[in-house]
C-alpha cells in the first residue's frame, strides 16, 4: 500500500501534499492539489516532513503523534518495510514471482536506486571468474542514459588484489576510488552480490551527497534481491527443463520399459536444483524476518511455498531413483499402524473420519520401520483426501496366509476411476493439482524391496488397499 494512502486510510484524511526530507534531501514527495487545509510540520534533525490535507476537523494530538511516528517508521531503514527503498522492492519481488526474464528485473532494480534522490547512477557488473573479469551488466544514470549500451561492453580486469577484488572476495562494503570512469564520476561505492555459488557480479552506485548513515543499508539490502533474483530465476530454468524432461518421459512411459535411463537423469536433475532451492530459501527467510509490509510478506511467503513445494518433488525424486537401503528390525504392526494415526491425528479430526482398526495385537513383521511408516502415511493421506462426503471412515485389518501377513485399508472415499487404475504406479501420473505423481510409485518400490507388494481395488464406493508382508520366519 503506498504511503499516502495509508495515511488517508488510517486517518480518515485526504491528503493534498506530503513532502519528507532527510538532510534536506528528498525522500518523498506528493502533491495532489494546492488545496491548503489543515497542515502538520514536523522537523527532528535530520529528518522534516510537512503534511497538508483536508478533513472535516483538524487532527487531535494523538492523531498527529501517530502520524509523526508513522513516518518515522518509513524513513528508518532497513529494520522495517515502510522504508521507500523496500516499498519499491515490492514491484521487483513481483516480476520475480511473474517470473520475468533476469534483465527486466535488474532494470527495475537498478532504476529504482537512482530513484533515490542521492544516488546519481548504478550499475551491475558481472564477474567471469574464469578470466577474472568484471563485464558490464546493467546500467542506469540520471544524466547520461546514453552510457548504458556502452555499459555493455565495459571490462574491468581484477587480477591483482585492488579495491573491487577486495569488495568480492572478502565481502566488503566499501568507497572506491581507483574507479574513476564516464559511468561513475562522482562519489563511489561498492558490494558484492552472492549466490550458493559465491560471488556472481559487483553492485556499485555513484553519489554527489553525502548519504553514508544509508549507503551500508541500501547497498546490503538491494545486493540480496540482485542474488535472490539470479538465485530464482536460474532454478527456475532448471525447473522448466526438468518439467520438460520429465512430461517427455510420462508421454513415453508404457512404449519404454527401460527406466534405468530415467532414474539418472530424475536424480541429475534433482541434485542440479536442490542447491539453488536451499539458497533461495535462506534467502527468502532472510528477507521474511526483516520485512513487516503485508504485501511484501505475500510475495516472499509465495516464493517460500514454492520452494517448500519444489523441495518436497525432489526428495521424492531423489528417494525414487536411488536403491533402497533398508534397516530391518522386529516391529508390533499394530504399533507402526497407530504410530502413523497419531501423526495424521489433526487431518482425521478435521475431516471427521471414524478409524476402525481391527489388527491382531501379536503380529510382528521384520521391515525397515520408517520406510514402511512413509508407506503408510501416503496411503491414510490418500484416503483422507478421497473423502468429500458425511459419514467417511477407514477401515485397518490384518490378515494371514499361508506365507504373507496382509494388511487392508479400506475407505468409502470417492475411489479411482478405472481408466485410472492401470497408470497408478506409472511415476509421474497423478490427478492432484500439486501431486508429484510418486507417492505410490515410491510405496510400491518400499515393498517390492520387502519381498512384499502392493494391490489396489476400486469402484465408485470406494477403495481398497492390500500390503503383503512376507512372514517373519520367511524373511529369515
Amino acid at each position: 500500500m503506498k504511503l499516502v494512502s495509508l495515511i488517508e486510510q488510517l486517518f480518515g484524511i485526504s491528503v493534498n501534499k506530503l513532502d519528507i526530507l532527510f538532510n534536506d534531501a528528498k525522500l518523498y514527495t506528493f502533491h495532489k492539489n494546492n488545496n491548503t487545509g489543515f497542515s502538520l510540520e514536523y522537523r527532528k534533525t535530520p529528518l522534516f516532513f510537512k503534511l497538508s490535507y483536508n478533513s472535516d476537523t483538524e487532527l487531535d494530538d494523538s492523531k498527529k503523534n501517530l502520524i509523526v511516528n508513522l513516518l518515522e517508521t518509513y524513513v528508518e531503514f532497513p529494520n522495517n518495510l515502510n522504508s521507500p527503498n523496500l516499498l519499491k522492492c515490492i514491484n521487483t519481488l513481483d516480476n520475480i514471482i511473474q517470473k520475468e526474464n533476469i534483465e527486466t528485473i535488474l532494470k527495475n532494480i537498478i532504476n529504482q536506486l537512482t530513484a533515490n534522490n542521492f544516488i546519481e547512477c548504478a550499475g551491475i557488473y558481472f564477474l567471469n571468474t574464469k578470466l577474472l573479469q568484471l563485464r558490464g551488466l546493467i546500467y542506469h544514470s540520471k544524466s547520461m542514459s546514453e552510457n548504458s549500451y556502452l555499459f555493455k561492453k565495459e571490462i574491468i580486469e581484477i587480477k591483482e588484489r585492488n579495491e573491487l577484488s577486495d569488495i568480492l572476495f572478502f565481502e566488503q562494503i566499501k568507497k572506491i576510488t581507483s574507479l574513476n570512469n564516464i559511468f561513475f564520476p562522482f562519489e563511489n561505492y561498492g558490494i558484492g552480490v552472492y549466490t550458493s555459488n559465491g560471488p556472481v557480479g559487483l553492485l556499485i552506485i555513484s553519489i554527489k551527497s553525502n548519504q553514508e548513515l544509508f549507503i551500508e543499508n541500501i547497498l546490503s539490502f538491494y545486493s540480496k534481491i540482485i542474488a535472490l533474483a539470479f538465485e530464482f530465476t536460474s532454478t527456475l530454468k532448471k525447473y522448466q527443463f526438468a518439467i520438460e524432461d520429465l512430461n517427455f518421459f510420462k508421454e513415453n512411459m508404457y512404449r519404454n520399459s527401460n527406466l534405468i535411463n530415467m532414474g539418472k537423469l530424475t536424480a541429475t536433475i534433482a541434485h542440479e536444483l536442490k542447491n539453488p532451492l536451499v539458497s533461495i530459501g535462506g534467502f527468502t527467510n532472510r528477507l521474511i524476518k526483516n520485512t513487516k509490509d503485508e504485501k511484501t510478506l505475500r510475495y516472499l511467503n509465495i516464493i517460500k511455498n514454492e520452494v517448500e513445494r519444489m523441495e518436497s518433488l525432489i526428495k521424492d525424486l531423489l528417494f525414487y531413483s536411488k536403491n533402497l537401503q533398508l534397516t530391518l528390525e522386529k516391529v508390533n504392526l499394530l504399533n507402526v499402524i497407530e504410530e502413523a494415526l497419531s501423526i495424521l491425528y489433526e487431518k482425521i479430526s478435521h475431516n471427521d473420519i471414524d478409524i476402525k482398526l481391527k489388527i491382531q495385537k501379536d503380529i510382528h513383521l521384520f521391515i525397515d520401520k520408517n520406510k514402511i511408516l512413509q508407506v503408510l502415511l501416503n496411503i491414510f493421506n490418500n484416503s483422507i483426501d478421497a473423502m468429500k462426503g458425511i459419514d467417511n471412515k477407514i477401515e485397518i485389518i490384518s490378515k494371514t496366509s499361508n506365507s504373507h501377513i496382509i494388511l487392508e485399508i479400506i475407505d468409502n472415499g470417492e475411489g479411482i476411476p478405472q481408466e485410472n487404475l492401470a497408470k497408478i504406479f506409472t511415476p509421474f501420473f497423478t490427478t492432484k493439482d500439486h501431486g508429484s505423481g510418486l507417492g505410490l510409485p515410491i510405496c510400491k518400490k518400499i515393498m517390492e524391496a520387502h519381498k512384499g507388494d502392493i494391490k489396489i481395488f476400486s469402484d465408485k464406493n470406494g477403495t481398497k488397499i492390500q500390503l503383503y508382508f512376507i512372514k517373519e520366519d520367511e524373511n529369515g
